[in-house]
């Protein structure tokens, strides 16, 4: 079975890191769960625009979310409201939950 998982980390919530820095760290994720998981989507995945609203990213995420099977919460996620989303959406939909 082909096992997917979404990383979940705070973009905008940390004062003081720019989007470039959350993106390095997403990789950086990305490439140590890689080693436990067939295929790793972060909120960088796909079409990001620097122009799209907040809500259309946190859509975006959401959609991709709902095709992993685990989500992977970065620390930090209880600073944000984003994370907090997610969280709530794959604790509904029954994925399973995993913390850094």
């Amino acid at each position: 079975m082909n096992k997917r998982v979404y990383v979940s980390l705070p973009i905008d919530s940390i004062p003081g890191r720019d989007i470039n820095e959350r993106k390095e760290y997403a990789e950086k994720v990305k490439a140590g769960l890689l080693h436990f998981f067939d295929e790793v989507i972060t909120p960088f995945d796909g079409e990001w625009k620097e122009d799209l609203s907040r809500s259309e990213y946190l859509k975006m995420g959401f959609k991709a979310l709902l095709t992993c099977d685990t989500i992977f919460m970065c620390k930090g996620f209880e600073k944000s409201d984003g994370c907090s989303k997610e969280l709530a959406l794959a604790m509904w939909s029954g994925l399973d939950v995993k913390f850094e």
